[in-house]
């Protein structure tokens, strides 16, 4: 049954019927949207057989919100209902940062926790379509449905709704070093060609002196261009309306050869027709470059080993005395204004919404207004990299991609150099959010664990990286949360576009004992179950307990809608604030299960565990004695065995008062793997809050525990 068989979302280009009477009537909106679900977006199209009445049916069925974008027509004795252009919402990721500003920020509004599996595996999945990841080759770009995948020799798209491969074409690897790409030179190999995508033309440097156009659609080469100084090289690539801006290498005579080779000067063609348009001459040379609106910003100056990782290890480059940070006009080419500065510019981003400018390394963050370049703010903010990272002098893994480099967020500054901090873009004062346990004010952090060898990347609701395994913060709560048995590459490999959260096999060539190398697509998914760490504390001898959920069993934290952060007890799931929490039994025994198997119920997360045997709790919630104040207290339990009425039963007391004489659980959620709460209000408490099981017939069982203060 198609209505009951639940297809992936956006699968299908074409859907077929030779019975629609399975699907009900036009009217029935519930089982259209069923069908329309499983269309792919861009096009995707059911190829019906209605008759004229059923048409009108239909058409007035779709005008429900539940049809985003959706188009009907008639051909012939068929109905066609297509899925028209993007996800509402979505976003594409045009450059190897996101955008030519260098924002790390996709602006996908759909990609958000918890998530689920779309596709996985096949030939998406294939290691020949990606470098080693020890090379650190170029990132993906994604739009409008297709991926794009640089590996060894080959350039291939893949469909983002399901990782078919649309097309691949061969690439001409050369020997030399590609300049100014930013990658692992430790075997003297810079891999990869710089690229970009946007919806008319995938532009990529097929070699040291052309750039060429190719279809996004076929894979077919539209045009090639090359640079009006035949002894220049292509250097890194961005797209600016109907321009495309380049970065020529040369060898500098003011400097020689002592740099290498440099990008001297920005080079502005038509992107359709490679006619040149303007150039620009740098003082030193441009190694760093954003670009949005009608402004290019850029740092002028001569940075030694820059392009070299593995030699600079995220340190700031020694860079000669004569530097800048200049504008020039976009369109023409003019410098708009130029400042000489003390900085070291390894970083440049630029947000046009606010008009600033950042400019970064790993040890200082300055902002600029766009407009004059007058100074806003700075701050001395040195990156160190997150807890479970080798730091030794002589091992630092791999800070080189992410000690720099910083995400500008609508109106915010991630500081994801470690430690993992926010601040306001216009003032770079800190960003403050409340505590959800005590309810005051604290400064947003967050944090990561385990090995981490790429940058971050953000969207409006996540930020994503590797720690461990492939990992992401949710922005609002800053919480840290793991998407165990995989993990992402060296570059960052979790782009969140299209609507999807794209997960290509970056890190192939990795031997370390992650389950599953390959690709996969994740979507939101809102039952899915997900679990979290954070840098969150509390302050044992000054903080009072406002809010808290103990998940007892559970595999971590987890943030409920209602703002309750519950802690797992015993804390397993990685850092999380320090709760005095005394539990009281004999051959206590915790169980777990997934959620899923919850039948009924409030928060099944939450009731998928507990402990069984347990006779008291007892849970601090102020450092020193007070007037007793008034709390809400909810229990949760849920009955994990197939047992029988009356097989388990306790008195339930909260401060000495019994709240529940002779409480079967199976009786009270009509059977087991059903969740019930019982609430109780007006609970007095001033230093702890003290719960008795007493067991009549069998064990104990309690699988969590809210408390919430009145006042």
């Amino acid at each position: 049954d198609p209505l009951t068989f639940a297809l992936p979302a956006y699968l299908a280009e074409l859907i077929v019927s030779e019975d629609l009477s399975v699907i009900g009537k036009p009217s029935d909106t519930r089982a259209w949207q069923t069908v329309f679900k499983s269309l792919r977006p861009y096009g995707g199209t059911a190829c019906l057989e209605l008759a004229g009445d059923e048409f009108k049916q239909l058409s007035a069925t779709i005008t429900d919100k539940g049809f985003p974008r959706a188009s009907l027509k008639q051909s012939d004795e068929f109905v066609l209902l297509s899925r028209s252009g993007a996800l509402p919402g979505s976003a594409d990721w045009t450059h190897e940062y996101g955008d030519a500003s260098n924002t790390l920020m996709s602006r996908d509004e759909l990609v958000k926790a918890p998530l689920g599996v779309l596709w996985f595996g096949g030939p998406a999945g294939h290691g020949d379509l990606f470098y080693n990841r020890t090379y650190w080759g170029p990132s993906m770009a994604v739009i409008e449905g297709r991926m794009f995948l640089q590996g060894l020799g080959k350039l291939t798209a893949v469909d983002v709704y399901t990782g078919r491969i649309i097309w691949q074409i061969p690439l001409k690897e050369t020997p030399e070093n590609n300049p100014g790409r930013l990658g692992n030179d430790f075997e003297d190999k810079i891999a990869g060609h710089h690229f970009l995508a946007v919806k008319d033309g995938v532009y990529l440097v097929n070699s040291k002196k052309t750039c060429l156009r190719i279809d996004p659609a076929t894979g077919k080469t539209l045009a090639e261009f090359t640079l009006p100084n035949p002894e220049d090289d292509w250097g890194r690539i961005r797209v600016h309306g109907d321009l495309l801006l380049v970065s020529a290498f040369g060898i500098s005579k003011k400097m020689g050869e002592k740099f290498g080779r440099l990008p001297l000067e920005l080079v502005a063609m038509d992107r359709r027709s490679g006619k040149v348009v303007w150039t620009h001459q740098a003082e030193m040379s441009f190694p760093v470059v954003a670009l949005s609106g009608d402004r290019i910003y850029a740092f002028d100056g001569a940075m030694e080993n820059f392009y070299s990782h593995w030699k600079r290890r995220g340190q700031v480059p020694e860079t000669l005395d004569e530097r800048y940070i200049t504008a020039i006009d976009a369109d023409t080419g003019k410098q708009l204004w130029k400042h000489q500065t003390e900085l070291v510019g390894s970083w440049l981003s630029y947000s046009s919404k606010n008009d600033v400018l950042l400019v970064s390394n790993r040890k200082t963050i300055s902002a600029f207004r766009g407009n004059d370049g007058s100074e806003l703010w700075k701050k001395y903010a040195t990156g160190r990299g997150f807890r479970g990272h080798p730091e030794r002098p002589d091992h630092m893994g791999h800070p080189e991609n992410l000690w720099d480099k910083i995400i500008i967020s609508n109106d915010q500054v991630l500081d994801q150099r470690g430690p993992g901090m926010a601040y306001e873009l216009e003032t770079g004062k800190p960003i403050l959010r409340t505590n959800p346990i005590t309810g005051k004010p604290i400064s947003w952090e967050f944090t990561k664990l385990g090995h981490h060898c790429n940058y971050a990347i953000a969207s409006p609701h996540l930020m994503t990286f590797r720690a461990g395994s492939a990992g992401y913060c949710d922005i609002d709560s800053a919480n840290t949360s793991r998407l165990e048995g995989f993990r992402s590459g060296c570059r960052n490999s979790l782009i969140p576009a299209n609507g999807v959260l794209n997960s290509p096999n970056m890190a192939h060539g990795c031997e370390c004992g992650y389950s599953l190398f390959t690709s996969l697509g994740l979507v939101h998914v809102p039952d899915a179950e997900f679990w979290s760490y954070s840098a969150l504390e509390i302050d044992p001898t000054k903080d009072r307990v406002q809010r808290l959920g103990i998940n007892l069993g559970a595999p971590g934290d987890r943030q409920a809608k209602n703002g309750t952060l519950w802690l797992d007890h015993p804390s397993v799931g990685g850092s999380s604030p320090v709760v005095s929490i005394a539990m009281d039994g004999e051959d206590l025994r915790y169980f777990n299960q997934h959620s899923a198997f919850v039948q009924a119920g409030e928060l099944k997360w939450v009731a998928a565990s507990g402990v069984e045997g347990a006779n008291s709790l007892t849970v601090s919630l102020a450092p020193a004695p007070s007037k007793p104040r008034s709390y809400t207290v909810r229990l949760h339990f849920l009955e994990p065995n197939d047992n029988q009425a009356k097989q388990r039963v306790f008195d339930v007391h909260l401060q000495g008062q019994r709240v529940l004489n002779e409480f079967d659980v199976i009786k009270a959620a009509k059977g087991s793997n059903r969740a019930i709460v019982r609430e109780f209000k007006g609970i007095q408490a001033s230093t702890s809050l003290k719960i008795d099981l007493k067991a009549i017939t069998g064990r104990t069982l309690l699988a969590g525990v809210e408390i919430i203060s009145a006042e």
